[in-house]
């Protein structure tokens, strides 16, 4: 692959460098992981042809004696005009090496190095060179930096850019916190993200304000409420005046949250307030709180509707297809329908729980008639109960 000429950026954002410094670290990451097989792969071709190479190395060394004690015994008359062989399999003989000194017995280089200047003076070389060393270790001292200059050096560092991946970072926590909003698959979707660079993954999910059904929904290892996050900061209680603030803040809003889910209403409240002024019709807690009552072990969903008002719903029937008795070739997204309980809010009205017949369609879509046929099943079979 032909490498193509680099051109550095300019003007480069945090959030842009932020990127590159991800993208860089999953390919350095892969790369880590394809040379680590790659080795693997060797070691296990190594490991299989071991035994293999040793005995053939065996047989190798054994005939190469041989071959040697041939070669020496008819050295006199084989190698006089020259000094190799040739034969069926190749050559064999005689390479003269390179010239080299060697000391004689009882002799050191050391020993050769005194005799030579007693003896060769000439053959005796004496380097001389800056101690660069001992200069670098007195930088600091003026008395000899002050020298630098008229000697004609300089001390200097090289600065270079590096970039370092954190290594056998193989497990990872996600952790997705909330105050009042709902999780909408974000864990599963940053699970996915890293799932083929990481070995072990492990979700998260934290929040501080108040817990629906929803919540209890969130596929997660670990998930801490409020109550949980408190009964860990309470142990610290009195040693910071911030965390102290902080838990006293938490007490207020479960202390509010608590008021919240009074959905009794009184005769004073209702003539002296307006409806949208009720728990009932602005609280999603106060609302969950009355569903929560009626069905104490359902799921529960709240939400907020188009206008801007909340509304909470228990499903009865959920993500139901009706059989197309029309004959109108309308697919399933198009005849699917839930039945549920709803408490919700409407101008005039005030609050009020009703129960829905809801089909799945956008706007401009044409109502499917079939649904009628659906809807009357359903209600005869109320009206047997």
């Amino acid at each position: 692959m032909a490498r193509t000429k680099r051109i550095i950026p300019t003007g480069v954002t945090k959030t842009q460098m932020e990127n590159a410094f991800s993208t860089y670290a999953k390919a350095e990451a892969r790369m880590t992981k394809i040379n680590a097989l790659i080795e693997k792969q060797i070691a296990a071709i190594r490991n299989k042809y071991t035994n293999e190479l040793a005995t053939l190395k065996e047989i190798k060394d054994t005939n190469f004696d041989v071959l040697q004690a041939y070669a020496l015994a008819n050295k006199d008359s084989l190698f006089v005009k020259k000094k190799s062989l040739d034969g069926l399999h190749g050559t064999i003989g005689f390479r003269t090496g390179t010239p080299k000194l060697k000391t004689l017995k009882g002799f050191t280089w050391n020993t050769v190095t005194n005799l030579l200047k007693e003896f060769l003076p000439a053959y005796v070389r004496i380097a001389e060179e800056p101690a660069k060393d001992k200069l670098l270790a007195e930088r600091n001292n003026e008395q000899i930096a002050d020298f630098f200059p008229k000697i004609g050096v300089v001390v200097t560092q090289d600065e270079t850019f590096f970039v370092e991946v954190l290594k056998n970072s193989k497990k990872v926590y996600i952790i997705e916190d909330k105050t009042n909003t709902f999780e909408n698959n974000q864990i599963i979707r940053y699970k996915e993200a890293i799932k083929n660079e990481i070995d072990t993954i492990k979700t998260v999910y934290f929040k501080t304000g108040f817990w629906f059904s929803d919540d209890d929904s969130v596929l997660a290892d670990i998930k801490i409420n409020r109550e949980d996050f408190l009964g860990i900061l309470n142990k610290y209680r009195g040693k910071n005046q911030i965390l102290d603030d902080y838990c006293e803040y938490f007490e207020r809003v479960t202390e509010s949250e608590e008021k919240e889910k009074n959905y009794l209403i009184s005769e004073e409240e209702l003539t002296q307030k307006k409806y949208w002024e009720l728990n009932i019709a602005r609280s999603i807690i106060t609302q969950y709180q009355f569903m929560r009552y009626i069905f104490s072990k359902r799921y529960i969903r709240s939400g907020r509707s188009i206008g801007g008002g909340v509304y909470t719903q228990y499903d009865i029937l959920k993500d139901k297809v009706f059989p197309d008795t029309k004959n109108e070739n309308l697919s399933e997204d198009k005849r699917t329908y839930s039945v549920f309980w709803r408490i919700d809010s409407k101008d005039k009205i005030g609050p009020y729980i009703s129960i829905n017949f809801y089909t799945e369609h956008s706007k401009g879509d044409i109502k499917p008639r079939c649904r009628e046929d659906e809807y009357n099943k359903l209600f005869n079979i109320k009206r047997k109960m």
